[in-house]
């Protein structure tokens, strides 16, 4: 616990992300457009919340992000990969933490 009473983990986000791929049978492909800090377009990611698995993290991320929920099937491809973390973002996670882990659902 901080100082404050609060858990020290509850200020960071977990090094562990989802990646939400969401297509069509026709390859049509959902990005989002996100504008801040920059435009750039994206599928939909997210932050694991402490405690949760990424199997209840995809579902979650891919309704607060789009809505959707329920359409078609989401499964986990068996894929995840590390990645950097951007140093712009890392104040974001506990001191240290460098990589991510993120896993793939479609």
């Amino acid at each position: 616990m901080s100082l404050d009473g609060t858990r020290e983990e509850s200020r960071y986000r977990r090094p562990e992300s989802v990646l939400v791929l969401v297509y069509t049978p026709q390859a049509e492909v959902l990005l989002l457009e996100r504008r801040r800090p920059f435009a750039f377009w994206q599928s939909v990611t997210g932050s694991l919340e402490h405690g949760e698995t990424h199997a209840a993290a995809a579902p979650r991320e891919l309704a607060e992000e789009t809505g959707l929920g329920g359409e078609g099937q989401l499964s986990f491809s068996g894929r995840q990969r590390v990645f950097e973390i951007d140093p712009r973002w890392r104040h974001r996670y506990p001191p240290g933490v460098t990589h991510n882990t993120e896993y793939e659902y479609r």
